[in-house]
Order: C-alpha cells, then sequence, then structure tokens
C-alpha cells in the first residue's frame, strides 16, 4: 500500500498552488493592461508633440526649405527626449532630428508612413533602420487643403520606456511575493488548526488499537471534529467494558489449554474452530488468530481428519485414529482423539479434538524394524551358507572327502562376509555416537597423503580387475578433520568403484578447495545408477541390485558410513549419475584452515 502524506501537507500545497495560479493570472494581466496602458500614454503624447510643431513645419514646407526643416528639427527634438523627422509624399526625408536626411533612405515603405498615408495618422513600434533601436513612432500627415505636402513622424526610444515598465514590474513581482508569503504563512495556519486536532484524534485511535481504552481524545477544533472526538471516547468506553469481559473469559480458558502439551481446539456443529491453544497452533503450523473460526477444511486440509470430525459429529462417540498430515517442511504423523463437549444442559455443541504428535515416535518404531528387518536378512545368507555347508561336510561319505575343501571355502567365506557386516555395524555405531557429540578429535591433515593411502589399500583389488587409480590433487591442500573416518569414507568409495567398475577402465580420485570448501571427488566409468535410486543410495542395506552386490560381497553399509562420516564433519555427500555413464560421488567439508 503507498504510504499517503499526512493532512497537513496535502492542505498547504493546494492552497498554495491556487494562490500561485491566481497571483500568476493577475500579475500577468496586470503586466499587459499597464504596458497596454503606458503605450497608450506614450502615443498620446506623440500625437501632442506633433500637433505642437506640425505648424512650425507647415511654414517650411510651402516653399519648401530643407535646411531649416532640418534645423527645426534638431533644434527641437534634442530637449523634448523626441526624434522628429519630416519626410515628404515620396518618401523622401528632408529633416531629422538625430541623422543627416542626405544620408536617410526613402522611408515611402515605412509602416508608420504607409498607415498615416492611409489613415492621417499611423503608430508603430520596430527597430530603426536608421538608429539601429527599437522606438516607438507617432505619424501625422501635413496638408494644405486636401493636397499632401509633407508628413510630419516623432519617434521615442523604446529602450526608457521598457527601463520605465520593468521597474513597473518588479514592484508588482516584489509585491505578489509578499502576498504569497503572508497567504503561504495564513494557510499554513489554517492547515494546522485543521490538521491538529484530526492528527490528535489518529494517534488516540492508535492507542485505542493497541488496548488503552483507558485514553481519551481531546474534544477541540470545529463542531464535526468535536462530535467525532466524543464518539470515539464512547466507543472506547463501551470497548473497554467489553474487552475487560473477553480478557477475563480467555484467561480461564487460556490457564487450562496452555497447561497442556498436547495440542487441542473445540470445532462446533457447523465444523468451525471456536477455540485452540497454542500447542495446537505449533503443530498445525498456524497463526492463534487466523484459526479461530475458520472451517476445519482451511485448517487441516486432511480429508481424514475432516472425515473424523464428521464422524464424531454424527455419532457422537469417541474416536481415535494415526493420520499423516503432509507438510512442506516434512510429514508429520497425528494421534488424533475426538470425543463430543457440551455447554451447559443443551445438546451436544461440538466435538473436542485433541492432536498429539507422534511423528518421531512412528519414525524411530519405523527404522527399528527396518533396521532389525535389513539386519536379519543380511545376517541370515552367510548363516544359512554357513550352516548348509556344515551339514553337508557332516553327512558327506568318506569317498566323497575330496569335496570338503569347497564347503571349507564356502563356511571361510561367508564367515568373512558376517565378520565385515559386524565390523561396519560397530563403525556406523561409533559414528553414531560421535554425530551426537559436539565434536570429534581432528588434525592438520594434508589431504593428498590421506587419499593417497586410500588409493593403496585398494590397489590390490584395482590391480586384480585391471584397472588403474588416478590421484589429482594439489600437495599443499590441507584440511583439519579426523583422518581415520575420512580415509574410511575414501576407502568406501574406491571399494564401491573397483567392485561395479567396468574392467580395464580408470578411476578418477581428485580433490580442491571451491568457495571456502573442500570438495572429495571419486568418479568412475561403471554402468552408472537409475535416477530412482539415487535418493536411498545414502540409507543403511539399501542396494541398487541386491544379487550383484552380494555377489560382490557388498554389506550394503559402506555408503551409510561415507555419509556418517561427511556429517560428523560438517558437511555433506552426494552422488551425479547416469545410467551407463558412470558416476561421481562427492564429498562436500567446511574448509576449516589450520
Amino acid at each position: 500500500m503507498k504510504k499517503s502524506r499526512p493532512l497537513l501537507w496535502q492542505l498547504v500545497p493546494s492552497y498554495l498552488l491556487v494562490m500561485l495560479v491566481s497571483l500568476t493570472v493577475v500579475t500577468w494581466y496586470a503586466f499587459g493592461t499597464i504596458e497596454d496602458f503606458y503605450l497608450k500614454q506614450v502615443r498620446r503624447d506623440l500625437r501632442e508633440r506633433l500637433s505642437f510643431i506640425q505648424d512650425h513645419v507647415k511654414d517650411y514646407l510651402d516653399p519648401l526649405n530643407e535646411k531649416d526643416i532640418d534645423m527645426l528639427c534638431k533644434r527641437i527634438g534634442p530637449p523634448s527626449g523626441t526624434r522628429f523627422t519630416v519626410i515628404l509624399p515620396s518618401g523622401r526625408v528632408v529633416g531629422d532630428s538625430l541623422a543627416d536626411p542626405r544620408l536617410m533612405d526613402n522611408h515611402a515603405d515605412r509602416p508608420e508612413i504607409i498607415q498615416a498615408i492611409k489613415n492621417n495618422t499611423g503608430t508603430s513600434v520596430r527597430t530603426s533602420y536608421t538608429l539601429h533601436k527599437k522606438m516607438i513612432y507617432g505619424t501625422v500627415i501635413l496638408k494644405d487643403g486636401t493636397e499632401i505636402i509633407g508628413i510630419l513622424r516623432a519617434a521615442f526610444p523604446f529602450a526608457s520606456i521598457e527601463k520605465q515598465l520593468a521597474e513597473v514590474r518588479k514592484r508588482m513581482v516584489l509585491g505578489s511575493l509578499f502576498v504569497a508569503i503572508f497567504a503561504a504563512l495564513i494557510s499554513l495556519y489554517m492547515s494546522r488548526r485543521i490538521s491538529r486536532p484530526i492528527e490528535k484524534i489518529r494517534k488516540g485511535t492508535e492507542r485505542f488499537a493497541e488496548g488503552d481504552f483507558g485514553h481519551r481524545l481531546p474534544v477541540e477544533g470545529a463542531r464535526e471534529i468535536r462530535g467525532l472526538a466524543v464518539g470515539m471516547n464512547q466507543m472506547a468506553m463501551e470497548l473497554q467494558r467489553r474487552f475487560e469481559v473477553i480478557r477475563q473469559q480467555r484467561i480461564e480458558l487460556e490457564t487450562i489449554l496452555s497447561s497442556m502439551r498436547e495440542g487441542i481446539l473445540t470445532v462446533d456443529r457447523d465444523e468451525h474452530v471456536v477455540s485452540i491453544n497454542e500447542a495446537a497452533c505449533m503443530i498445525l503450523g498456524v497463526g492463534y488468530e487466523w484459526v479461530r473460526g475458520r472451517s476445519v477444511q482451511e485448517v487441516f486440509r486432511n480429508p481424514v481428519i475432516e472425515q473424523l470430525v464428521g464422524t464424531a459429529l454424527a455419532t457422537r462417540e469417541p474416536l481415535e485414529k494415526d493420520v499423516t498430515i503432509y507438510k512442506m517442511d516434512g510429514d508429520r504423523v497425528m494421534s488424533i482423539y475426538t470425543t463430543p463437549w457440551k455447554k451447559g444442559d443443551r445438546d451436544q455443541s461440538g466435538v473436542l479434538v485433541v492432536l498429539n504428535d507422534v511423528t518421531r515416535i512412528r519414525r524411530l518404531e519405523k527404522i527399528r524394524q527396518e533396521f532389525v528387518a535389513n539386519v536379519s536378512h543380511e545376517l541370515k545368507t552367510p548363516v544359512t551358507a554357513i550352516k548348509g555347508a556344515v551339514e553337508t561336510i557332516r553327512h558327506v561319505r568318506k569317498a566323497d572327502i575330496s569335496d570338503a575343501p569347497d564347503f571349507i571355502d564356502i563356511i571361510s567365506r561367508n564367515a568373512k562376509r558376517l565378520e565385515a557386516i559386524v565390523e561396519d555395524l560397530l563403525t556406523l555405531s561409533r559414528l553414531d555416537q560421535d554425530e551426537m557429540q559436539p565434536r570429534i578429535p581432528v588434525q592438520e591433515v594434508i589431504l593428498r597423503h590421506l587419499l593417497l593411502s586410500a588409493s593403496s589399500v585398494c590397489k590390490g583389488m584395482a590391480e586384480q580387475r585391471a584397472m588403474r587409480v588416478r590421484l589429482d590433487c594439489p600437495n599443499d591442500l590441507r584440511i583439519k578433520a579426523n583422518p581415520h573416518f575420512l580415509e574410511q569414507a575414501v576407502i568406501n568409495l574406491l571399494d564401491n568403484a573397483i567392485k561395479y567398475g567396468e574392467r580395464e577402465q580408470v578411476i578418477t580420485v581428485a580433490a580442491e578447495e571451491t568457495d571456502g570448501q573442500i570438495e572429495i571427488r571419486v568418479k568412475d566409468q561403471g554402468p552408472g545408477i537409475e535416477e530412482r535410486h539415487l535418493p536411498r543410495l545414502f540409507e543403511r542395506f539399501y542396494r541398487v541390485d541386491k544379487a550383484r552386490s552380494r555377489v560382490r560381497g557388498g554389506t550394503g553399509l559402506g555408503l551409510a558410513i561415507v555419509k556418517h562420516v561427511a556429517r560428523i564433519h560438517g558437511g555433506n555427500v552426494r552422488v551425479i549419475s547416469k545410467f551407463g555413464r558412470g558416476s561421481t560421488f562427492i564429498i562436500t567439508l567446511p574448509h576449516k584452515k589450520p
């Protein structure tokens, strides 16, 4: 929402705008009026000066005496500040106050001359071709009877007129500016008189909104504003009384509900939430004020819970059921218990719903069941093989004793498999304990030496499959880590790459520092992993190809150990793989510089 300006700064600019527009229009009109008036006065003055000397000029026109005419113009022109010019009907100048008539152009084409010939008099404002100054001209025709014998022209410099007009404009602008300042102060004063009581009412309503109903608004200002303040004060008194009743009831209810760890909410007969405690709000991830009055469908968004509440309302019998609620941050398992509730002696008013989050309990139970099942399944296979081999040796005939070494080999191979499973389980147990602790013992490690050590452990297995391990790691890259655990994780990744990779291929072990983290990559050229297996790849006993994994001697715990090693170091592990194109396992660790 766009933030609005205070009322004061909405009133003042509007007043100022009206005032400035009015002053501008009046001043502009006054400028034009005064200028027209002044020009009319100048033209009238020019006509009076022309009428004053025209009789004297006529005496020298008939007969024509150019010398005396020019002397007359030069004698009376400068003292009066007026330029007089005498022009013959042909346009030739015979006398001028400021110039030599013999050097002046023919004036027959001058606007004031043409106008005078047509109308007996003429005026114009233009730049003089002779003096190169802007002048205001006035002309009059000199006649002898009906015959035009000459044209008398008077001119006044327009610069002096403009100077006087500029002085008048300056005074008018200063006066307008003074009026504008005075009007601005008056508008500011009047705006504050209007806005101040309204601002006090606004601040008072904010205090009402904050729950301060004991505050009272000042009754001042115009009649309408005073009436508004009185009404707001009465409203505050009534709200204070009602909220006090509601507050007492809420305290009684919240005291009961807040003492319970289970989520509790009540639903009326129309399946709308009447009340809810904080525990229920936290379980459902909703706000307390938002929930009240909402329907069960809006609050839970779960058809199973909606059906459970509807059944409880219909049957009036207690019901209990485990329900999974799907959330963005993970699914939750809720134990839902519903029972009817009544208000006074009336019929059933709704249903009381009790929510108990059993997600962790159910998850632990599931993990325990899966782990027991997986361990039992993994141990059953080698135990069954050993048992079968022993039974076969026990009942074999002496004649067939030559087959005994094969059965002994079966017993030995499966005993080693049992030993590997037990060792991995013990390792996972230690890692689980270390993960629960805040820190594990670490030391400064040259990462290349650690990777070389892990590669040497797997070198014999790689040579049996004609595979080669290539190392790409800077010599000076160091990290603070637990060398035993980190080496075990790399060995597990190398072991998998050798077991499941193609023969005569190259396995790359690389390490580098990127953005304050160290990445250890083990890349093989094996068959790759289908995308559907990737999310569960690091779970305990999870196998992509169970039959093939057991043939290769895997325990199903190697990648789980890698994940735990990364986590106890504050890092993580991920895999990039495309089916048929090999896989790259990446251990990312924080770079804790020595």
